[in-house]
C-alpha cells in the first residue's frame, strides 16, 4: 500500500509555501485601488454579512441565503469572517484579500500533497509542482483579487488528490472527501463540476471495483474524519436552503 501523502507532508513544505506569499502581503499592503464590478459586490456582501452577524441574526440569515442572488455564495460566507482582521489590516479590502491568500496557500498545500502521492520517495516532484503552480501569472494575479476562482481551484485540486489516494483510502474516506470537494466546488462556482468530472469518475470507478468493507467504524474514530463529515453535512444543508426559491 502506498504511503498516505496527506499525512506525510513535511513541516518545511508549509514554510516554503508560506514564504512564497511574502510578496503578496507587500502588494496587498500597498494597494489602495477601489475594487471594480464583481469584486466590489462580493466585498460589499461580505461586509454586510459581518455587520448583520452582530446586529440582526434575521438579516444575517437572509443575506446568507440570497445576498448574491443566484451566484454560489461560499466566497462571501467565509470572507465575512476575515472582516474581523480590520483592526490589524487597516481596511476591509486588505482583510478580504488575506482570505484569498489563505485560499491560495491551501491550494499549494494540496498541490504539494498531490506531488507526494505521485512520487512518495521524491522531494523534487512536490516542490517542483508547488513552484511551478506558484510562478504562474494567473495564480499570482488572482492572489490580489477578490474572486471565486481560488476557491474553485482548491475544490478541483482536492478531487485530484482524492483520485490519487483512492487506491489506498477506505471507501468511507473517499466518499466523505469527495462530498467535501464537490460541496466546496458547487458553493464556489457553478462550472466546477466540469473540471472535476474525470477525477470524480475515477474515484467512482475505484468505489465500484473495491469490495465492500466495514471501515466506517474505524474511520469514525478519527477526529478529522468526524469534523469533515459534520462540515460536509452542514454545508450541504446550507446549499439546499440557499437554492430554495
Amino acid at each position: 500500500m502506498r504511503q498516505d501523502a496527506t499525512e506525510s507532508i513535511p513541516w518545511w513544505s508549509y514554510l516554503l509555501i508560506a514564504l512564497l506569499f511574502v510578496p503578496s502581503f507587500f502588494w496587498i499592503a500597498q494597494d489602495y485601488r477601489v475594487w471594480p464590478w464583481d469584486q466590489a459586490w462580493y466585498g460589499e456582501v461580505s461586509v454586510d454579512l459581518w455587520y448583520w452577524l452582530s446586529h440582526s441574526l434575521y438579516r444575517w440569515f437572509a443575506t446568507m441565503a440570497d445576498g448574491l442572488d443566484l451566484k454560489p455564495p461560499l466566497l462571501v460566507w467565509i470572507g465575512q469572517l476575515f472582516i474581523s482582521l480590520n483592526r490589524i489590516s487597516g481596511s476591509s479590502e486588505r482583510s478580504l484579500l488575506m482570505f484569498i491568500v489563505m485560499t491560495q496557500f491551501v491550494l499549494l498545500v494540496i498541490v504539494c500533497k498531490c506531488g507526494q502521492a505521485i512520487a512518495p520517495n521524491s522531494r523534487l516532484v512536490p516542490v517542483g509542482g508547488v513552484l511551478f503552480a506558484a510562478s504562474g501569472q494567473l495564480f499570482a494575479g488572482l492572489s490580489h483579487q477578490y474572486f471565486v476562482e481560488p476557491l474553485q481551484a482548491v475544490a478541483v485540486a482536492w478531487t485530484l488528490l482524492i483520485a490519487l489516494q483512492s487506491a489506498s483510502w477506505s471507501k468511507p474516506r473517499i466518499v466523505v472527501h469527495l462530498m467535501g470537494a464537490l460541496t466546496v466546488g458547487a458553493l464556489a462556482k457553478a462550472t466546477t463540476p466540469v473540471y472535476s468530472l474525470l477525477p470524480c469518475a475515477y474515484c467512482l470507478l475505484q468505489l465500484v471495483r473495491r469490495p465492500r468493507d466495514n471501515s466506517l467504524a474505524t474511520e469514525w474514530k478519527s477526529r478529522s474524519f468526524q469534523f469533515l463529515a459534520v462540515a460536509v453535512g452542514g454545508s450541504d444543508a446550507l446549499e439546499r436552503h440557499d437554492s430554495t426559491p
